[in-house]
């Protein structure tokens, strides 16, 4: 009897996470995640790494291994890097085109944040809070 082994993955970006199944006995158990992904992801997925520290998955034993960790699929010329350094443009199809610019004024124990958004539009006040101290 066939066993399955559900899979989690996700793509560079991290911003979707979804599973797949495969057969456990297979002799191409990394082709076959990398596959069922890409199909569900609509991608043209080439390898396989961790997400956590996109070590490469090149061994069918690996993938059995690690069964319950999630792996990330990579299409060409894309590099895993960790969740505090998202990907660019020039390393992968995520676009990003927003940046956060954040003043704080800490005069007479109260201190006062204010961010704004420096995308395309005009820079807008997103949001201000007051915090006082003891």
């Amino acid at each position: 009897m066939a066993m399955i082994l559900p899979i989690k993955v996700c793509i560079r970006d991290r911003l979707r996470r979804l599973a797949v199944i495969v057969q456990e006995n297979s002799t191409t158990l990394v082709r076959d995640v990398i596959s069922a992904a890409s199909a569900k992801f609509k991608i043209d997925g080439k390898s396989l790494v961790l997400e956590e520290d996109g070590v490469d998955l090149d061994n069918d034993l690996l993938v059995i291994e690690w069964k319950n960790k999630l792996f990330m699929v990579l299409q060409e010329n894309e590099n895993w890097s960790p969740i505090n350094n998202p990907p660019t443009e020039s390393n992968s199809s995520f676009q990003e085109n927003k940046s956060l610019n954040v003043e704080t004024d800490c005069s007479k124990k109260k201190c006062t944040t204010s961010e704004s958004d420096t995308s395309d539009a005009p820079e807008q006040k997103r949001s201000k809070m007051s915090q006082t101290t003891d």
